[in-house]
């Protein structure tokens, strides 16, 4: 296992063969791909780009009698499971 750097990148050693390569990261789609070392000494660059999970969530807080809009609530989400 390796981890990224500030610019994205990561090295493993790996002994020859066939391999399937798996990044994640939380906020992303997991993503994967097959690689093959043949030669001794090579090096295979593999670009991996993720897909961000991302979305907008436009919520509209209440009264819950009245109906009427209420200024000044605080929203947040909190990531579960």
């Amino acid at each position: 296992m390796a981890q990224t750097d500030e610019q994205g990148k990561a090295s493993l050693t790996l002994a020859l063969g066939k391999y399937m390569v798996e990044v994640t990261k939380a906020g992303y789609a997991t993503g994967a791909q097959p690689v093959e070392g043949n030669t001794a000494g090579q090096v295979v660059e593999l670009p991996f780009p993720l897909v961000a999970l991302a979305f907008t969530l436009n919520a509209t807080v209440v009264d819950s009698v009245s109906g009427a809009p209420i200024a000044g609530a605080d929203v947040v989400a909190t990531p579960v499971g």
